[in-house]
């Protein structure tokens, strides 16, 4: 499943800036944590971001030691 929105839609629903959408992109995108596209969405260019379920949920049992 993958979320598109443009960065003026960031502002609009969380208040990110271009630069903070795209540095929590980087963010995000250097562990594997999700999967960005960039793809024609209604006929603009619109990233689009999916979650990596498998390495997010990886991830957070290593923050928090839960057994698995």
């Amino acid at each position: 499943m993958w979320l598109a929105k443009r960065d003026d839609d960031r502002w609009a629903k969380v208040r990110l800036t271009p630069h903070e959408a795209w540095a929590a992109r980087l963010v995000l995108e250097d562990p594997d944590i999700i999967t960005c596209r960039t793809w024609k969405s209604y006929g603009n260019t619109t990233t689009h971001i999916a979650i990596n379920e498998d390495r997010f949920l990886e991830l957070m049992v290593e923050a928090t030691n839960i057994p698995e």
